[in-house]
């Protein structure tokens, strides 16, 4: 499943996403790997409107 059609899929994991709170038990499905975890907070809280105190964001 691509990212897109899985936050659609996942939209009431948004709130905990955007918070950089990501509980795998609760919205992630286990086959996601750290860099798409990665990605999909990029894609719900894009940088410089991240809330999170701690940014999970890895960019090279």
């Amino acid at each position: 499943m691509n990212i897109i059609g899985y936050m659609v899929e996942k939209q009431r994991c948004f709130q905990t996403i955007k918070y950089g709170v990501l509980k795998r038990n609760d919205c992630l499905e286990k086959s996601l790997s750290a860099q798409q975890i990665s990605d999909l907070t990029n894609y719900v809280c894009p940088p410089g409107n991240k809330t999170s105190e701690s940014p999970t964001r890895n960019k090279e």
